[in-house]
């Protein structure tokens, strides 16, 4: 396999998982979390797991506890997923 052939593989696996996250997001509009959101604020899976689940006020909780915040920081940050 190619480098080229490589390539076009990571682009076509990238559009699928766009039009994946696209759906979910559809499907679960209060409970889904994109990939790309959770992993650029760095959040530990059991934060994320929290959001997804509609627990906002537990994952609030558990960020100010993670990242040494406070309340309105972290709820900042877990409204914006």
């Amino acid at each position: 396999m190619t480098d080229r052939n490589r390539n076009l593989q990571a682009w076509e696996l990238l559009d699928r998982l766009d039009y994946i996250e696209e759906q979910l997001g559809l499907l679960y509009p209060d409970r889904y979390v994109p990939f790309t959101d959770a992993t650029a604020a760095k959040l530990p899976p059991e934060i994320i797991e929290l959001v997804r689940a509609g627990n906002k006020l537990a994952a609030t909780q558990a960020y100010m506890k993670h990242a040494g915040v406070g309340m309105n920081e972290a709820k900042g940050v877990i409204d914006s997923l």
